[in-house]
């Protein structure tokens, strides 16, 4: 859990009292309430969104530090995958956990202002980079999202931030800063209303929007439909009048009446009478463009035909490409010549739809509209898109189509993952249809593209955004100058009231208190006066009674208490002193007494080695009462407080090889022992005895505690003006509760057993460190083994040059 960190009179984390066995529950309560506040997004317009989840990574950081927060942020920003089709947004949301948790934890800030930091140098380029530069989204784009993630982001961690103080005042020690908990709470008063205002706002003006979009859309479908209508009707009224002449005329009588009838209505490219093999036998004009004959032809083949025959009604025929003439895309108006109910003939009327584009162009396009026209086989007739031709079926790109209100759809193209989802809004479609004709022979789809209405969206509130953002750091920064001056006479009293009573007891009654012009801060600065002054007469008052019974009791008790004090510690120290000697004596003493007798007794019937076998143990018990004897005298010495250094020239190299070797002769029995002495050690004046009695003391402990086939090491070598000694072994360690109480005399650890010693090495070793002015550290583990560090200052005035 973090620990808390104060800074500026801030603390920025809180510890947490949870119990570890709620970790893995919190943590996953935590991934889940983040998923659902990014599945439960604000959305402002055309998939802009709020989300929420970065409140959830916060609250991680702030309950289990930076290391824990950071997966937890990663699952919490992989729902933003979902959302807006790139993962861009787990990399920045992520960051944003990391970059924080290091400026709170490292860099001691707090962490609305670590988050302000983080978007204004790291998270608002990253967006830039990442929609702009990686997926190539418009500036006006990426700008909205740039201000938009900034404010989210700022907003969800000063909302993290205030739900940790609750959890903090009910779960946690009360030790939340005062000026951190005004400093937010002004902050989010600032921000949230002006956030909601813009909120709502911007929805409205989205829906605004939609319902110009739609209720243009419309408008212009109605509009469009009853003009073709009656352009459509218009020309079949011609038509059918032409197939009714037809009955009682010839084609000779029939052709002025085509010629004036195409001169009257310049909707009509072309008029003709054919007769029921579909051959022409009256045509206006009656040469095509190359200046042949345009009767006598033959359109039998024509698919319109047998609906004609069947029907025996005026349509509407598809789009088809011209056989005569130059080629090219027709639509015809066509009515039958019923003789005695039964197909005769037709009239058919080529239309000229330059009136119906001039028409759509005009009324459609102004709003920035498409159109397209197509027939009943989905063939299209005419478009103002340039991905539209004539005479081709009617398609659209990969999408998806949503039916709204007022018969009105949204076409939203399917875009490869790494293009933003705010692109394919830009590239949708709000889409009307309406059919032409009694029989539906034409259909007209309207087309109103989002993106022109997105760029104005986007404009605007890519300035209310940014002026939003200018207000969020305004706020912030006014927080701070207010808070600073609100607590200021309260810091000044912590000041002066650190350690009151203290200065009191020590005469310092010399306080400058502060004034205030807040009400409840002058009281409390009075009634810290009131209570420094009740306390200096009480704290007078007791000091004169103390003091004369101070004297009295010292003066009956002194004798006493010292004469009691030195019986007990001599008593204490005697005991266990000769108990400990009379012990470490009596081992050795056994030893030379068995082997003695054993060659007083059986010299002549032992074999050599045998006998060789014995004199080694005689020799190494003499050894130990040697040491033992050594051990105490050197203790009594350096106890008496009366040993005087006698500095003489040493080599380092060759003397402390000598030592090592010397003790590794009596005590190493099968231990791995390895000496390294750096060549550059010098010779230098200093006291030949403490650094034997170091040393020495040092690996006979190694090689005491650490079993055959184990292993001691030595190294020393000399850095500046210090000289570097470590000796370790992979002996048997010493507790962690007995290493501060191990340099005292006669301590034995706890682990030793029945292992020789009475207590004095360390002791000693301790006691020649000090006299040599330098410095003993070690490092233990129970069962590993230990390390002692011993630094030694050299007076280099004193080296000896060979």
């Amino acid at each position: 859990m973090p620990t808390d960190i104060k800074v500026r009179g801030q603390v920025t984390l809180q510890s947490s009292v949870m119990p570890a066995k709620y970790n893995i529950p919190v943590v996953l309560t935590l991934i889940a309430a983040g998923l659902a506040g990014n599945y439960f997004n604000f959305p402002i317009f055309l998939n802009i969104d709020f989300i929420f989840g970065s409140i959830f990574s916060m609250l991680a950081f702030q309950l289990f530090g930076v290391s824990r927060a950071l997966p937890v942020a990663a699952l919490i920003a992989a729902y933003t995958y979902i959302l807006w089709h790139h993962p861009y947004a787990i990399i920045i949301m992520t960051a944003e956990v990391a970059v924080v948790g290091w400026l709170v934890e490292r860099r001691k800030f707090g962490m609305v202002l670590a988050d302000t930091l983080y978007w204004l140098f790291i998270g608002i380029p990253l967006v830039y980079l990442f929609y702009h530069v990686v997926m190539g989204s418009p500036l006006s784009s990426t700008s909205i999202v740039m201000t938009k993630q900034a404010v989210n982001g700022i907003t969800n961690t000063l909302i993290a931030r205030l739900i940790f103080t609750g959890y903090a005042f009910f779960s946690l020690p009360p030790i939340m800063s005062y000026r951190e908990n005004i400093y937010n709470i002004l902050a989010f008063f600032v921000l949230c209303p002006v956030l909601v205002i813009l909120a709502y706002g911007s929805r409205g003006d989205f829906a605004d929007t939609d319902h110009t979009i739609r209720s243009t859309l419309v408008s212009d479908t109605l509009q469009s439909k009853q003009y073709l209508d009656v352009w459509q009707q218009d020309r079949k009224k011609s038509i059918d009048y032409l197939s009714r002449t037809a009955l009682n005329l010839t084609p000779a009588q029939m052709q002025p009446r085509l010629d004036q009838l195409r001169q009257t209505d310049r909707n009509f490219e072309i008029l003709a009478l054919l007769n029921k093999d579909a051959v022409t036998t009256a045509y206006s004009p009656t040469v095509d463009q190359f200046g042949e004959s345009t009767i006598g032809k033959s359109y039998a083949d024509r698919p319109y035909i047998s609906t004609l025959k069947r029907d025996l009604k005026p349509m509407l025929s598809e789009v088809a490409m011209s056989r005569y003439g130059v080629p090219g895309p027709r639509v015809r108006m066509i009515a039958p010549v019923v003789v005695n109910g039964t197909f005769g003939g037709y009239i058919s009327g080529v239309l000229k739809l330059g009136q119906i584009k001039d028409y759509l162009d005009s009324s459609v396009g102004k709003h920035s509209s498409f159109y397209t026209m197509i027939d009943k086989t989905g063939s299209i007739i005419m478009s103002n898109r340039a991905d539209h031709k004539v005479m081709t079926k009617f398609t659209r790109e990969r999408g998806s189509v949503t039916a709204l209100e007022d018969g009105i759809s949204q076409w939203i193209p399917i875009m490869s993952g790494n293009v933003s989802i705010m692109e394919r809004w830009k590239k949708s479609f709000y889409i009307a249809e309406t059919t032409i004709g009694d029989s539906a022979e034409w259909k007209l789809i309207l087309e109103q593209p989002v993106a022109p209405y997105q760029k104005k969206l986007y404009n605007a509130y890519t300035e209310k955004l940014t002026l939003l953002f200018i207000i969020l750091l305004g706020a912030l920064i006014l927080a701070e100058l207010l808070t600073s001056r609100i607590i200021l006479t309260i810091d000044k009293i912590c000041q002066i009231t650190q350690d009151l009573p203290f200065k009191i007891l020590a005469d310092d009654t010399h306080i400058l208190w502060p004034s205030s012009a807040i009400v409840e801060s002058n009281r409390l600065i009075n009634n810290f006066k009131d209570m420094t002054d009740a306390l200096e007469a009480v704290f007078t008052e007791k000091r004169h009674i103390n003091l004369v019974l101070e004297q009295r009791v010292e003066e009956r008790t002194q004798q006493l208490r010292e004469a009691k004090e030195l019986s007990e510690v001599a008593n204490k120290a005697k005991s266990r002193f000769l108990a400990i000697v009379a012990h470490e004596f009596r081992t050795p003493l056994g030893l030379l007494t068995v082997s003695a007798d054993i060659l007083g007794k059986y010299r002549n019937h032992l074999p050599l080695e045998d006998q060789l076998e014995q004199y080694d143990q005689i020799r190494a018990a003499a050894g130990q009462i040697s040491s033992l004897v050594d051990s105490v005298s050197a203790y009594n010495q350096q106890e008496r407080g009366d040993y005087v250094l006698n500095p003489v020239p040493v080599d380092i190299n060759t003397f402390f090889a000598g030592i090592a070797s010397d003790v590794a002769k009596v005590w190493s029995k099968g231990h791995d022992f390895s000496v390294s002495i750096h060549p550059e050690c010098g010779v230098y004046s200093m006291d030949e005895t403490l650094l034997r009695r170091l040393l020495e003391n040092l690996l006979t402990n190694a090689f005491r505690f650490t079993l055959p086939g184990g292993k001691v090491s030595l190294s020393v070598c000399s850095e500046g003006n210090l000289l570097m000694i470590e000796v370790s072994d992979t002996g048997i360690g010493i507790p962690e509760e007995d290493q501060s109480k191990i340099f005292e005399a006669f301590y034995r650890s706890r682990n030793v057993d029945a292992r020789r010693g009475v207590g004095l090495g360390l002791s000693i070793v301790n006691d020649a460190v000090r006299i040599l002015k330098g410095s003993i550290t070690l490092s233990s583990k129970l069962g590993e083994g230990s390390i002692f560090w011993v630094e030694i200052p050299l007076d280099n005035s004193l080296e000896v040059q060979l």
